[in-house]
């Protein structure tokens, strides 16, 4: 579930992405980030949290999640703030009640940070990079 969406659509032939990988992971765990990254036939997905700045809110967690895959001449990147319950009937319950005060407060977290546009400018730099190195 998000409340906003980052998305941009790079230029690019580039059709492995093991490099671009391993930088944004690299990149935001060396900030205390756990990452998380699942490839697909496309692209792969990848989510970010942190302890303190994505904390349990009432058994839920947040993450920053992104998506990338290759599109027709491009690379197209989307983040979404995602929530998930660790425990499914408090989490029901204080989604029903409480939603749209959780849900702006952790897109504002995100927006305030600018993690996001971090995220996307992370991964057009590796992908510019992982193109010069071919």
């Amino acid at each position: 579930m998000g409340t906003f969406n980052t998305t941009k659509t790079i230029g690019s032939n580039l059709t492995e992405f093991d490099s671009v990988e391993t930088t944004f992971r690299q990149h935001f765990e060396g900030q205390g980030f756990n990452v998380s990254i699942s490839r697909n036939s496309n692209g792969f997905f990848a989510s970010i949290t942190k302890g303190n700045f994505f904390s349990a809110i009432l058994g839920m967690k947040s993450s920053l999640n992104i998506e990338v895959k290759r599109v027709f001449n491009g690379v197209f990147i989307e983040t979404k703030v995602g929530i998930f319950g660790q425990q499914v009937i408090p989490s029901i319950i204080s989604m029903f009640l409480l939603w749209p005060v959780l849900l702006t407060q952790i897109a504002g977290l995100v927006k305030q940070s600018k993690l996001d546009d971090e995220a996307v400018r992370v991964l057009e730099d590796a992908i510019h990079l992982a193109e010069s190195g071919r």
